[in-house]
C-alpha cells in the first residue's frame, strides 16, 4: 500500500467486506494482518528488525520483554478475559517518566491486562469500535493496572 500512495495512489483501500468503508492504508494492513491471524509473525520481524537497528545495544531479554508486552496491549477481537503479566521491567513507569528522563529500571512487575473492560465478539465490532473509532484517540492498547500482593496481616 505504501508504494501505491508513493507512486501516485489512493492512501485509502476500500473493503466491501470490512463495513463498507474506505480504510485508511495503515489500519487497512492492521486489519488484514489481525484477521490473517499474522500478529505473531510481525511481531517476531519487528522485534528482529529493531535489534538489528539498535545495533545489538539493547539486551536481547529486554528487547523480547518490551516488544511481547506491546503485543499484548494491542486490543483485539475475542480476548475477553484479563491477563496478568509478569515482566523484568517496570514499563508503565518508565513510559509514565519519559518526559521526566526517568530511566527504565529492572524491578518485577506484575501487572493486569483488562481486556475484559473493553471486548469484542466479532471482527465488526471490533474494527468499529477499535480501528475505526479508537484511531482518532489513539485507542489500540487495553489499560493496565498494577497488581499488588497484600501483606500478610494488612487488610
Amino acid at each position: 500500500e505504501a508504494q501505491k500512495i508513493q507512486e501516485g495512489g489512493l492512501e485509502y483501500v476500500f473493503s466491501e467486506a470490512w463495513l463498507g468503508i474506505f480504510w485508511p492504508a495503515d489500519e487497512y494492513v492492521f486489519i488484514k494482518i489481525s484477521m490473517e491471524d499474522k500478529l505473531q509473525r510481525f511481531y517476531e520481524e519487528a522485534e528482529s528488525l529493531l535489534g538489528e537497528l539498535t545495533g545489538g545495544n539493547i539486551p536481547r531479554h529486554l528487547l523480547h520483554e518490551a516488544v511481547s508486552y506491546n503485543w499484548k496491549l494491542l486490543r483485539q477481537p475475542f480476548l475477553n478475559d484479563d491477563l496478568a503479566v509478569e515482566l523484568d521491567y517496570d514499563f508503565p513507569a518508565f513510559h509514565a517518566g519519559i518526559a521526566w528522563a526517568e530511566p527504565l529500571i529492572e524491578k518485577p512487575t506484575t501487572l493486569n491486562i483488562l481486556r475484559s473492560k473493553d471486548a469484542w465478539n466479532s471482527w465488526e465490532d471490533w474494527m468499529r469500535h477499535v480501528v475505526w473509532y479508537g484511531n482518532k484517540k489513539g485507542a489500540y492498547l487495553y489499560d493496565c493496572a498494577s497488581q499488588h500482593e497484600a501483606i500478610a496481616g494488612h487488610h
